[in-house]
């Protein structure tokens, strides 16, 4: 980092280490005013103050704060330049927790996954590939959110419309099982339908795509809904007969009655979904920036959608490692998010009987599923 980029960012530094600036003048031998005349932009930084400051950031790094220099690498790359202290801090945990399942993934854990995806048959094999689906799309779409820091009230439409919508159906997934799944195949084989009655030719014959015709699709979609046991379910699939054929739907607003009244969630967490949901697709066109100034606060808009797309994740990952039964990735997981090692992790689990917690019975991975 050089002279310019310290300067920019020291005062972010000391903050994340807990550095006080009487403390950091003390250390450098220079008053307390001209580290808050450097932070505030009145002096510039010299050479040998910028030495000064580097050795001792180093030491401190050295000495046990090591997670300085992750951070400091964070803000060399970040671009954002009017954004608070806390959606910085926010933003660069959850960039910290996508970094590391996105290392997790390229190290085995998305073979793993395949692997077993490819090993498992009928509905629980579908149940395994849509978790996985939606948490895939969910960590593209944190990664596009991020990016936008400065602007997070501009993401609503394209980026935090489709998160959400991917969360409330994986959470679905999770607690409702295997007829959610079959919900959710006669919703797609309804898409699958629109495609062949409007581009059929075009899909088999210029595109080389081969798309089953109508009828075929409506067997398959009725076979799924006469297999739906929970009438919960069966009750917010909408159906319209025709004279030649049944019409089903799955709208979004009953996923979202089907999330609100059965999933296990803080009335919080719920309320605040279905809201993020709602101004994402009704207000899609708008932006906070339009509205009247008055109306604006753009960094309790920022804080509360990072603290969710923070929550979310973590949320998901957890589950879907859960749904799998990968007991080295989940320990990974939990050490990656608590700052230490598996191993570490492992030792304490054994001290303070975590192994319980983490033990997934067949029992309860079948729970899942029906």
């Amino acid at each position: 980092m050089n002279v310019s980029a310290l300067q920019a960012n020291l005062r972010k530094i000391r903050l994340y280490a807990n550095i006080e600036q009487q403390d950091l003048a003390a250390e450098i031998n220079v008053t307390r005013q001209t580290i808050n005349n450097i932070e505030t932009g009145k002096s510039v930084l010299t050479y040998q103050t910028y030495n000064k400051i580097v050795t001792y950031i180093s030491k401190v790094a050295m000495d046990g704060k090591t997670e300085l220099i992750p951070f400091i690498q964070f803000l060399q790359n970040d671009k954002s330049k009017n954004i608070t202290w806390g959606e910085l801090e926010m933003s660069y945990r959850i960039r910290q927790v996508h970094r590391g399942i996105e290392q997790m993934k390229q190290s085995g854990l998305n073979r793993d996954i395949l692997e077993k995806i490819q090993n498992t048959r009928g509905v629980y094999c579908k149940y395994l590939a849509f978790t996985y689906q939606l948490w895939n799309q969910m960590l593209r779409e944190i990664e596009y959110m991020l990016s936008n820091l400065e602007d997070l009230s501009a993401v609503n439409r394209y980026f935090l419309k489709p998160y959400v919508e991917n969360y409330i159906n994986f959470r679905n997934l999770v607690c409702l099982g295997e007829d959610y799944v079959r919900a959710m195949q006669i919703h797609f084989l309804n898409e699958d339908k629109a495609v062949q009655y409007k581009f059929f030719g075009v899909y088999n014959e210029k595109l080389g795509i081969d798309v089953e015709n109508r009828s075929d699709l409506e067997r398959k979609q009725e076979k799924h809904f006469y297999r739906i046991e929970q009438d919960l379910i069966v009750n917010a699939i909408k159906k319209t007969n025709y004279s030649s054929h049944t019409q089903y739907y799955f709208p979004m607003k009953e996923r979202q009655n089907l999330y609100k009244h059965y999933v296990d969630d803080t009335d919080e967490l719920i309320e605040l979904c279905l809201g993020l949901y709602d101004f994402a697709n009704n207000h899609g066109h708008m932006n906070l920036r339009f509205l009247r100034q008055a109306d604006q606060d753009i960094a309790h808009f920022s804080h509360t959608l990072l603290s969710f797309l923070d929550n979310t994740i973590t949320t998901t990952t957890r589950e879907l490692l859960r749904i799998y039964r990968f007991r080295e990735y989940n320990l990974e997981f939990e050490g990656m998010l608590e700052g230490i090692d598996a191993e570490t992790l492992f030792k304490k689990m054994i001290d303070n009987d975590f192994d319980e917690e983490l033990d997934l019975s067949e029992d309860e991975e079948e729970n899942n599923t029906n």
